[in-house]
């Protein structure tokens, strides 16, 4: 189940956040903690949750006073352990979990409800080493993807091996900007009378802001001919 929320207190936090990134990003992370507080039996939405910490800071008893910052760790652990992500099924990352937190503390705090949290409770994001762990397709899995897809899915794939862009500039590259390319290889080879070779161009990276030596085989060449005529 994937848990939703609608409540007023939630979407007045949600829409506080300017950044529509940021904000699809929080939205996630909150849902994590709607069905951690599902499972333990506590109030499940913004707004009940608003009205129970009411209640319990007006509590001489700290252990009750300080209850949701008290939880929150314990929700940290639960993201790293018990925790089975729907895509992966598995916990999330350290780096993850505390980006949970993070939403959580920001919607209490929107609210006026600051969380105490002890210090190392829950590591600071910024301290976490994040681990990338990427797979390296070998040439059978790229043969076999290449043999089941259709015209537009072989010609990804092709210019992806060639390029490898992240997926962002990859999705950044335009038609007209490729048959551009194209056009100026085929002049060229028309003045040198000879086959259209390799095309070798540069990218600026969207996020370092730097130049990327690209190229395009002649078997990518061949499908976005192909690809272009026909879509």
């Amino acid at each position: 189940m994937n848990p939703k929320d609608s409540s007023k207190a939630f979407m007045d936090w949600l829409s506080s956040i300017k950044n529509e990134s940021s904000r699809a990003q929080y939205s996630s992370r909150w849902r994590h903690w709607v069905r951690y507080c599902r499972l333990n039996g506590l109030p499940d939405n913004g707004n009940a949750q608003l009205e129970d910490i009411k209640q319990r800071r007006l509590s001489n008893d700290n252990s009750e006073k300080y209850f949701y910052d008290n939880l929150l760790p314990k929700f940290f652990i639960w993201l790293t352990t018990e925790h089975r992500s729907h895509k992966r099924n598995e916990p999330l990352s350290e780096n993850g979990a505390a980006g949970a937190t993070t939403a959580v503390r920001s919607f209490f705090a929107h609210h006026r409800y600051k969380l105490e949290i002890m210090k190392d409770a829950i590591p600071s994001v910024d301290k976490i080493i994040t681990k990338y762990k990427d797979h390296q397709f070998d040439i059978f899995q790229l043969r076999s993807m290449f043999a089941q897809g259709d015209l537009k899915e072989r010609t990804i794939l092709a210019c992806g091996k060639d390029l490898w862009l992240r997926t962002s500039d990859f999705a950044n590259i335009s038609r007209i900007f490729i048959e551009n390319l194209l056009a100026r290889e085929q002049e060229k080879a028309e003045n040198e009378k000879r086959d259209t070779d390799i095309i070798e161009f540069e990218l600026i990276t969207k996020k370092e802001k730097e130049a990327a030596s690209c190229h395009f085989s002649r078997e990518s060449i061949m499908l976005l001919k192909e690809y272009l005529r026909t879509h």
